[in-house]
């Protein structure tokens, strides 16, 4: 080859390209690869790949990278593309004479099969007569050959390719095909029967990727349907496989047990779809289901040999399909449907979970079977079985240390355990009741290693939900189940401080035991169990709860224990000797955990202890609760401080770790308020403003100072103040006005969007309105918090403002300004006297206005709903004193700013600027205009029309005059039609519909 290589490759060009990709010299192989692809997308690869199969027949690598470049130019459309009907069977009638020659050569065998792909792909873009003719070449081919000869091969695989082939082509073309080719079809069994018959049992991996081919064969010609039909599945029941090629369905279960050559799966996928296929009558089924049955039994010596898992799978695969197609006739409980059941289970014991994975589904199908329409058999002794395989698989391995030295990865296992043991225990609970915790408690009580405590107790722990609907009736299984949870929570209390028990052997132990004790956790708190019954046992069990906070691997898990622990049984907890008891040893355990900062995604779970105290503190006298709720957060309270004076002597900003620490403390505290929702009383503080103000001086002092400016601290200053506002209500009235100033200090230093969500948590909580005349107004009897409100809306506007003409094409101010837009909508519609009234009103509108010019969608969705807040409130509210009484800054807006903000709607939509699922939004908008004032707002469109996208003059001029008629008819369109018109206009404009798509709106 030349160093350049020259735009059209001749075939001799080509064959050395060829010779170089093998070749040792890397730039020379780089040339070759590059003129190579360049031939592959030219008009010539046609005649330059065929010319090179012709003439170099004795190179395999030529001809296998010549039959490759026909495959992809003949799927890719180009055959179709490039050729007239003429030029097609030439290339047909050269790929046919030339897959004859090469086929018998056995040193060209995969380059053969390759270009027989490309001869059955380039018939079924013909017609079926040259389907037929291809047919007929590949079982020549066959016919001609011996049984290990190459031809053999090719001819057989080149017939499975053709059905292949016609099956996947488009519908139409699918149809004509199938009902034309399925007349071969009987032709195609009958050969591959004889070939099957022929090959006998003798074993090579020739002889098996042979058998490959005939099972692929054979099910791909059963796909084709004679009426045509494309739902799916094969074109017969196995009812009717079996009658009429009975010996062919024999040597496809046979090939069940070959693996070589991908046999095994070949006639699992054929033997699955034919049960997905037609069915028959009852009796045919039940006849069918034998004979595959039978034929999977016959298998099951060899499939329980130890090296014989993917015979295993294939068998289990098989029995899979075989219940979700007749499960009623499986339960029934004949002899060969006994024998299989007992043949899953044996393997599924035999080789492990590779085998369960699959069996489960098959023992799952069963169960949609009510349990008196089975077979006794397939009742409780079917499960006590499963019970005691699936526990042994559901086990970690005896020399198991840690996940990062284990062989599997721990998501896998417990993907394994979570969502497909678990289905499986869950069933069995509901048919074993009593004997189910019986075989649990023998397994625990036989555990040789923590391993065998660990998976015991997550068989428990797997079946709360049905035993929590077992104890909601008064029956024998429902006394046993709480027997055996009184035993087994006062055996849990009994290992609380014994590392060498039963439930606290190991870390992983108490982690599963936590999870267990949380999903009981409905048990201990029942309504129907007397204090005195179950308040020792409760106590007792946070005691081993706690006990397992230092141990890193059971802290999420007792964590989440210890919440749910508390918020059923507050009721419990909440006299005040034991709750002071539970806070001050909670305490004494939780210090020694040691939160990590170092990832930021990382969840902080104290936040679950602290949350469930505060469920508990929730239950208490509101007297009490004020005093619990201000000893809970002390110590938080404390550590704060001493995170702000060990920052503060470096003089320096908060590093991540330490904002990240600062903002864990923080959001404790909103964790503890977020829960003190009491009645209004008026002699005692409200616990969530006593929280608030013994908290107060600190929170003040981080949000002054400037090394806690990180998004983290904000955020969680936040959530405090949000979660005061909504537990307090109506009491917040004090809080609110220091609360806002803070929030406007604070944005004003950080300009953090999350502190305006207070600041509309704080409209909402102090507007008060009336369902009647729908009136809303902040608290009457407190103007100054009205004020405030108003001032601190100003300030923080007057700033978004003042970025944004700075800095417009900042995402920062444009967070900033979507916070603000939710903002101002909650202002005008909960406080309307305040917010129409406000004098930064226009200045927020106007940047709502030029936030629909940007791409991003929190902005413009946002801005849009403040836009049609203020110009259609709702029926009630538009009506409402405070309305009336403001309207007319509505219209001020709309006479100085409408016909900019039309114009700024439709060219933004109308370029490609606005968002497209916001484009609806929109038009919505521009429709609610018009029926507000339609004399006014349709001038601002026919205005906004005339400016157009100019990128598109000639199609936006024509949608244009086609929208303006719209808009101008005598009659308008309803309001749903004129949103589809407005946004039709868009899609007309932007190039996706037609101008004739309008039409339809002139009628």
């Amino acid at each position: 080859m030349t160093s350049q290589a020259p735009s059209v490759l001749t075939v001799d060009d080509a064959h050395a390209a060829i010779a170089a990709l093998y070749g040792a010299d890397a730039s020379a192989r780089e040339r070759a690869n590059d003129a190579l692809v360049s031939l592959g997308a030219s008009s010539h690869a046609w005649s330059v790949a065929l010319a090179l199969l012709e003439q170099s027949r004795a190179d395999s690598r030529v001809v296998f990278f010549a039959s490759n470049m026909l495959v992809g130019k003949i799927r890719d459309g180009a055959f179709e593309r490039a050729l007239d009907a003429t030029g097609k069977m030439e290339v047909i009638e050269r790929l046919r004479a030339t897959f004859a020659a090469l086929a018998r050569d056995s040193t060209c065998e995969l380059g053969a099969k390759r270009l027989g792909i490309a001869l059955a792909s380039a018939a079924v873009r013909c017609d079926a007569s040259v389907v037929i003719s291809v047919v007929e070449c590949a079982i020549g081919v066959a016919s001609s050959a011996g049984m290990d000869d190459a031809a053999m091969r090719v001819g057989v695989e080149t017939l499975a390719c053709v059905a292949e082939d016609v099956d996947d082509a488009e519908s139409s073309r699918r149809r004509a095909l199938s009902m034309t080719c399925a007349a071969q079809t009987e032709r195609v069994l009958h050969f591959v029967r004889d070939v099957f018959a022929a090959l006998g049992t003798e074993r090579s991996n020739e002889r098996d990727a042979l058998k490959t081919s005939c099972v692929r064969a054979a099910h791909m010609w059963l796909k084709l349907d004679p009426s045509g039909d494309v739902s799916g599945g094969l074109c017969v029941s196995p009812t009717q496989l079996l009658v009429a090629h009975s010996a062919l369905f024999s040597h496809v279960v046979a090939c069940l047990a070959i693996e070589t050559a991908g046999c095994g799966a070949a006639a699992v996928d054929m033997l699955v779809e034919l049960h997905q296929g037609r069915s028959g009558s009852e009796q045919e089924e039940f006849e069918a289901m034998n004979a595959v049955t039978r034929g999977l039994l016959s298998h099951g010596a060899e499939a329980s040999a130890p090296n014989a898992l993917d015979l295993a799978r294939n068998i289990t695969l098989v029995a899979v399909s075989l219940s979700e197609r007749c499960v009623n006739v499986l339960v029934r409980g004949d002899e060969n449907s006994l024998k299989l059941v007992a043949l899953v289970l044996s393997l599924m014991e035999l080789h492990g979970r590779e085998v369960s994975e699959v069996a489960l589904d098959f023992f799952i199908m069963l169960a949609t079977v009510g349990v008196s329409s089975r077979h006794a058999s397939m009742g409780a002794p079917m499960y006590a079985r499963l019970l005691e395989v699936m526990l042994k698989q559901s086990t970690l391995p005896d020399d198991f240390t840690t996940w990062d030295d284990a062989e599997e990865d721990a998501d896998t296992f417990d993907r394994f355990r979570e969502f497909v043991v678990a289905d499986l225990f869950d069933n069995a609970y509901c048919v074993l009741r009593g004997q189910y915790l019986s075989i649990i408690a023998s397994a625990l009580s036989s555990a040789k290693n923590w391993q065998a405590a660990e998976s015991g107790t997550f068989a428990l722990r797997v079946a709360a939900e049905p035993i929590s609907e077992e104890l909601e009736e008064s029956t024998s299984a429902a006394n046993e189940a709480e027997t055996f949870l009184a035993q087994m929570f006062s055996t849990i209390i009994e290992h609380t401080a014994d590392n060498a028990g039963l439930f606290s052997c190991h870390a992983l132990v108490r982690a599963e035991t936590c999870e267990m004790i949380a999903a009981y956790s409905f048990w201990l708190g029942r309504k129907t169990a007397t204090l005195e019954e179950h308040a020792a046992l409760t106590r007792g069990i946070l005691m081993y709860v706690t006990a397992a906070f230092p141990y890193e691997l059971a802290w999420r898990q007792a964590a989440n224990a210890f919440k749910n622990i508390c918020a059923r049984c507050a009721r419990q907890l909440k006299d005040p000797s034991t709750f002071t008891a539970l806070l001050e040893h909670t305490e004494r355990c939780i210090a020694s955990v040691r939160p990590n900062f170092d990832n930021p995604d990382e969840r902080d779970e104290r936040t679950n202890v602290i949350e469930g105290l505060a469920r508990v503190i929730a239950r208490m006298p509101i007297a009490q609760a004020s005093q619990a709720s201000a000893r809970i957060i002390a110590p938080v309270i404390t550590k704060c401080k001493l995170f702000a004076t060990e920052v503060a002597s470096t003089s320096a900003p908060a590093g991540p770790e330490a904002s990240r620490a600062m903002a864990a403390e923080l959001s404790l505290i909103a964790s503890v308020v977020r829960f003190l929702e009491f009645s209004p009383n008026a002699n005692v503080e409200h616990p969530a403003i006593s929280v608030l103000g013994a908290a107060w001086p600190t929170l003040e002092e981080i949000a002054r100072s400037p090394a806690w400016r990180a998004t983290c601290v904000a955020s969680s200053l936040s959530s405090i103040y949000i979660a005061a506002l909504l537990s307090a209500k109506a009491k917040s009235v004090d809080m609110i006005v220091p609360m806002l100033e803070s929030i406007a200090r604070s944005f004003s230093a950080t300009k953090e969007p999350c502190y305006l969500e207070p600041v509309s948590t704080a409209i909402e909580i102090a507007s008060t309105s009336s369902s009647e005349t729908g009136t809303s107004e902040i608290f009457p009897n407190a103007p100054h918090v009205g004020t405030a409100l108003g001032a601190a809306f100003v300030q923080i506007v007057n700033q978004i403002a003042a970025c944004a003409l700075a800095h417009p094409s900042s995402a920062e101010t444009w967070e900033c300004a979507d916070a603000l837009f939710t903002t101002t909508r909650a202002f005008i519609i909960f406080a309307p006297a305040h917010g129409l009234a406000n004098e930064a009103l226009f200045t927020a509108l106007d940047l709502a206005v030029q936030a629909l010019e940007l791409k991003e969608y929190g902005p413009v969705r946002s801005s849009l709903a403040l836009l049609n807040a203020l110009i259609a409130p709702g029926e009630k509210s538009k009506t409402s004193p405070p309305w009336v009484a403001n309207a007319a800054r509505v219209d001020e807006f709309l006479a100085s700013r409408g016909a900019r903000l039309v114009q700024t709607i439709l060219v933004a939509a109308s370029s490609g600027i606005t968002p497209r699922v916001a484009i609806r939004s929109a038009c919505t908008f521009l429709a609610t205009l018009l029926e507000r004032a339609r004399e006014v707002v349709t001038p601002w469109i026919l205005e906004a029309l005339a400016r157009g996208n100019a990128q598109n003059a000639e199609t936006t001029a024509a949608a244009a005059a086609a929208m303006a008629r719209i808009l101008t008819k005598p009659t308008p369109l309803n309001r749903a039609r004129t949103i589809s018109a407005l946004c039709d206009y868009v899609l007309v404009v932007l190039g996706e519909y037609d101008v004739d798509d309008l039409l339809a709106y002139d009628l």
